[in-house]
Formats: C-alpha cells, sequence, structure tokens
C-alpha cells in the first residue's frame, strides 16, 4: 500500500496512448490505496472494480512501475475517491529490460519537439536523450531520428529523469499503436 501523499501516476494502456495521470494517494483502507484525480485528470474509462491498471511512482530504487486492480469504485461515500490493489512486483520503469547501445560518443541526435537533443542511447523500446528542457514524468513528446537513409519518427512517453555531468538525461518509451509512427 502507498502511503497518504506519495505521488501516483496512472496509465489505462494502449487505449489510452499510455497517459500518465495523477492521482496522488489520500488515504487506505485494508490493502487497498486509496488515490483521486486531480483536477483536469479525468480517467478515460469509468473506474469499476476489477478494471486493470498500471501505477507509477517514486520508490527507493528510482521511477517505478507496478501492475494493480481497482477494488474500490469512486463514490459520494469515498469522496470521488478510488481504490486499487497492486497485483504484481514493483520494477524500475527506466529499465527497458532490453539490451541499449550507448551513442552519446557517436554524437547522434534526435529531434525531441522540434528542438535537436544529444542521443544517449537506444533499445528497442526507448531511446534517452540529453536536454536542458523541462519535461515531466509522464510527458508525452514528440521524436525522431535519422540512421542512415531511414527517419524514424513516432510519439514517446518520459518515463526517467536523471541528472548528469552533460546535464538532464530523459529516458524515453516509444507509443504503442498509432502515435508509435515507425519507432515501434
Amino acid at each position: 500500500m502507498q502511503r497518504t501523499g506519495n505521488d501516483i501516476w496512472i496509465s489505462f494502456g494502449p487505449d489510452d496512448n499510455d497517459t500518465l495521470r495523477y492521482a496522488p494517494a489520500c488515504g487506505g483502507e485494508g490493502k487497498a490505496t486509496l488515490c483521486r484525480f486531480e483536477d483536469g485528470q479525468t480517467p478515460p474509462v469509468e473506474l469499476t472494480a476489477g478494471l486493470d491498471i498500471q501505477i507509477y511512482f517514486n520508490g527507493p530504487n528510482g521511477f517505478m512501475q507496478q501492475p494493480a486492480r481497482i477494488v474500490i469504485e469512486p463514490s459520494e461515500e469515498t469522496e470521488s475517491a478510488f481504490g486499487f490493489e497492486t497485483t504484481g512486483d514493483a520494477v524500475s520503469a527506466e529499465s527497458r529490460e532490453m539490451f541499449r547501445v550507448g551513442v552519446s560518443l557517436a554524437e547522434y541526435t534526435a529531434v525531441v519537439e522540434g528542438t535537436a537533443r544529444k542521443l544517449a542511447d537506444v533499445s528497442v523500446l526507448g531511446l534517452a536523450f540529453f536536454a536542458d528542457a523541462v519535461y515531466e514524468i509522464g510527458t508525452i513528446v514528440g521524436v525522431s531520428f535519422t540512421v542512415g537513409d531511414e527517419t524514424f519518427a513516432g510519439r514517446c512517453r518520459v518515463q526517467s529523469i536523471k541528472e548528469t555531468g552533460s546535464g538532464p538525461r530523459y529516458g524515453v518509451l516509444c507509443m504503442n499503436g498509432a502515435d508509435a509512427g515507425n519507432l515501434e
């Protein structure tokens, strides 16, 4: 169970373009964590018991993700809060579970939201870049880069932020579905 006040982001999966919606923990009931969406963070589906979700939070080992299931539906009695219980282990959201190829020495760049950014590494599922701009966890960004004669472009979600000697390093996960472009 998450502690009251912990920052939690919730994803409803690819049908919601893997958007992360902020819903801080506001209490607990039994093994369930109670959350409430902040203004403007309306869920794309009705929150019914049994709905599987993915939660994201700052844990002891960095930004983590964990599967969960809605067990308490929002109601007047719960003042619009809903409850979830985790259904699996928490794992690092930054870990792409794939071999990463470091490209920072090769001086490759990617265009992120219209601005060229130095690439740190790439993998089958995502990439990392350095930027002096500020991107928040969960932000969806347009990314494109060229390798040889082929340009890869699509949308990605910011999964991690690490401070480095070269400035902030942003790890992004490629989106699924129509937003993936040819990055998928």
